[in-house]
């Protein structure tokens, strides 16, 4: 307890008070004592003078001293009251910036109930994801300090106050109210600088601690991804271990040490080239090359680049549509699932060719129909056949016109080839740019290509040059004689 230093008043009546200064030299109390016999009030000028004898000089409470002596004629018991009080010093708050709470990147995101009161972790995250030209942190102008005075009139200096300044980082834009993010990405505070980053670096692996991934830029995963998490990229995703896919969206490319590993409702959609080392069990969508270093297995691709099966791997039970050529060493069928490749065709117009071919198709019917009662005698034609007719036929020239427009930029690359450097198993479906052959054996060391009129599929022996680089041809297997020609078997 800090000491304390007592004045008492030396006069000899019944009505007494005493004076008592903090250590500090801030606070002066006066605790005053009712009479209890008939001698004299204590009067005002009494107090100013005991205050004048202890160089009281500073916050001196004037009312609170009147009001004091007015009660104590009155009051039974002794009472005690603050009679001088000194100023405390403000100290000084230099100009500072402060983040905003909601872009606390030390705070962690919520966890949402459902409406039933369930909780799907996964959508936790621990990231803060910040946008372009978003708001992150305030800029405060600060205080001008004051100085204090204690009640011996002694001046005290003002402080300067210690405040926390966030500084400028990486991708941080600098304005007079504050800081804005430069960039799309991860917002990072570093002891007192406050960074943007672009890429979202992840050293363990993604499940529970993650939560779903859903971030602007490129991602790099060091771990594994686990099943059940999605990732979503607007950059390129890359990983260095094993990729199990619930849900898979890059805006730009997909690099993956390990395999990929989905379900059949899995799905992988990327904007750009993917290179990995195995594809198992996916529904795969890229707007880029595909290049895969073992193997693709039960799984479906569609891509607007070409697909490359390195040297020595396979084509295991699955379908492929490509704009391009598709290379490979083996195709194979060993579950007794036909393989497909459909080459230098959109697959995004397929559907809406097969419509309009069929809608053509039923124009083409009633077209005819209406034709042979135009080609009857006039007496048994039916009213206004004729203006039926020329209706129906701008229906079916319209449609038409729309079907050579489809197909324009349906045939994509008439010179994509099915290449395969060891063996292509029986049955293997090859459809380029609309030919269909449904191969009736198994053949070694086979291109496929579009014949030159474009009515079939074609068979060269041996694989070509493809990007600079021959794929390696297995020693010892038959090469197909009957080069240049259709391949036996169905083809359309």
């Amino acid at each position: 307890m800090d000491r304390q230093r007592q004045l008492e008043v030396l006069d000899i009546n019944d009505e007494r008070f005493h004076l008592t200064v903090s250590e500090d030299a801030m606070t002066v109390w006066a605790e005053f004592m009712p009479s209890r016999g008939s001698g004299p009030p204590i009067g005002l000028k009494q107090i100013d003078a005991m205050l004048a004898f202890e160089y009281i000089v500073h916050g001196i409470q004037e009312q609170v001293i009147r009001g004091a002596v007015a009660e104590c004629a009155w009051a039974v018991a002794p009472f005690r009251l603050v009679v001088a009080r000194g100023t405390e010093p403000v100290a000084e708050v230099p100009p500072y910036v402060e983040m905003l709470s909601e872009f606390n990147p030390n705070k962690k995101n919520g966890i949402q109930e459902s409406e039933k009161g369930q909780v799907d972790f996964r959508e936790f995250s621990p990231f803060t994801i910040v946008r372009k030209d978003k708001y992150l942190a305030v800029q405060h102008p600060g205080n001008p300090g004051k100085d204090g005075c204690n009640v011996y009139g002694e001046n005290l200096p003002f402080e300067i106050a210690p405040r926390k300044n966030i500084q400028a980082g990486k991708n941080i834009r600098i304005e007079k109210n504050g800081y804005y993010a430069a960039k799309d990405g991860q917002l990072l505070l570093t002891g007192e600088v406050l960074n943007v980053e672009e890429t979202l670096v992840i050293k363990g692996s993604v499940g529970y601690a993650t939560g779903h991934i859903d971030f602007p830029g490129d991602i790099i995963i060091h771990g594994f991804v686990n099943d059940g998490f999605k990732l979503y990229s607007g950059g390129t995703i890359t990983c260095m271990q094993t990729l199990d896919v619930t849900d898979v969206n890059a805006k730009h490319g997909l690099n993956v040490n390990g395999g990929i590993i989905g379900r059949l409702e899995s799905t992988i959609k990327i904007g750009d080239d993917v290179n990995v080392r195995f594809i198992n069990h996916c529904n795969f969508f890229s707007e880029g090359d595909i290049t895969v270093r073992s193997e693709i297995i039960h799984s479906t691709i569609h891509t607007k680049g070409r697909v490359t099966v390195e040297e020595g791997s396979d084509i295991i039970n699955s379908t492929i549509y490509s704009f391009h050529s598709v290379s490979a060493a083996n195709i194979t069928n060993p579950t007794g699932k036909v393989n497909a490749f459909y080459l230098g065709t959109d697959f995004n117009l397929r559907d809406a060719v097969n419509e309009s071919r069929l809608r053509l198709n039923a124009i083409t019917r009633k077209y005819d129909r209406l034709k042979t009662l135009l080609d009857a005698p006039l007496e048994n034609r039916y009213k206004d056949i004729e203006k039926a007719y020329k209706l129906i036929e701008a229906q079916w020239l319209k449609e038409k016109e729309n079907l050579d427009e489809l197909l324009k930029r349906f045939y994509v690359d008439p010179g994509a080839e099915l290449m395969v450097a060891d063996e292509i198993a029986w049955g293997t479906r090859i459809e380029i740019c609309e030919a269909v052959l449904a191969l009736p054996r198994s053949m070694h060391e086979t291109t496929f290509k579009l014949s030159e009129n474009g009515k079939s599929v074609v068979t060269e022996a041996g694989v070509p040059k493809e990007s600079g680089k021959r794929l390696k041809l297995l020693s010892g297997r038959r090469r197909v004689k009957n080069d240049g020609e259709p391949a036996k078997g169905r083809a359309g």
